[in-house]
């Protein structure tokens, strides 16, 4: 069996103006599509989720 690939860290906490996940930084229907997604779209999500997730970060450490 070929293996998900997911970025999900099964943290699962939407947060933020944007709702993002606070593990993985994908919208709830991100999360919902990803099985069915193309590679190509994957690759693309893939790409755009470290610059949420170090957006995530910096908002974080902002706030302490």
């Amino acid at each position: 069996m070929k293996r998900n690939n997911s970025p999900c860290i099964d943290v699962c906490k939407f947060s933020g103006k944007n709702n993002w996940c606070l593990g993985c930084g994908r919208t709830r229907e991100e999360c919902k599509k990803w099985k069915s997604m193309k590679p190509y779209a994957k690759s693309i999500l893939f790409k755009e989720l470290k610059k949420r997730m170090s957006q995530i970060k910096n908002e974080t450490i902002k706030d302490y």
